[in-house]
């Protein structure tokens, strides 16, 4: 069996830049001396929430993604904008995507989305105490916006209708802590 090593980048060129995603292509040099290309995408960080109504439901919001070819079922989440905090970027999302703020949020991870091809981050946050404020989605954004009890979505992901790993993630850490956040 190999042993871990790091890899190097010896050259790298960037071969496609669009609005959310630059791809890079990169020649590496391994750990036993031999070379390799990489594929890298670079992804602006993201924020996410699971967020806690007050009858202790969690909201979810339902959408088409065209890379799936499916409707998703996902917690309000987003790109976190050049600059801006993680955080920030949740309190917009929330009020963007479901007509909410949140009086306490709290970080409860952060996540490598898929870190053999992209290096997008994305932070978890638990959002509690929730005020309804202006609903605002962004111009090309069309969703439904649900509330599910806890077990409602944990069969879901057990059924494989909820398969986003963030989402997954978020719901996982909610059911290991669901009587601190006073979720149902």
């Amino acid at each position: 069996m190999r042993q871990c090593g790091k890899e190097h980048i010896i050259s790298s060129s960037r071969i496609f830049s669009g609005r959310i995603v630059q791809l890079d292509h990169a020649e590496v040099r391994l750990p036993e001396g031999g070379t390799a290309m990489r594929e890298i995408v670079h992804h602006a960080l993201g924020a996410c929430c699971v967020a806690v109504a007050p009858d202790g439901r969690i909201y979810t919001v339902e959408q088409y993604r065209i890379p799936m070819d499916d409707f998703t079922i996902e917690l309000p989440a987003g790109k976190v904008d050049e600059g801006e905090d993680p955080i920030d970027a949740v309190k917009r999302e929330m009020s963007e995507e479901i007509g909410m703020t949140a009086a306490n949020l709290e970080l409860i991870c952060s996540a490598a989305v898929s870190p053999g091809f992209t290096d997008e981050v994305v932070y978890i946050y638990m959002a509690t105490d929730l005020t309804a404020c202006q609903m605002e989605p962004d111009q090309d954004e069309y969703l439904t916006v649900r509330l599910y009890t806890l077990d409602q979505l944990m069969n879901m992901i057990s059924e494989g209708r909820i398969y986003d790993a963030k989402t997954i993630l978020g719901l996982y850490y909610a059911s290991l802590h669901k009587d601190r956040y006073g979720i149902t």
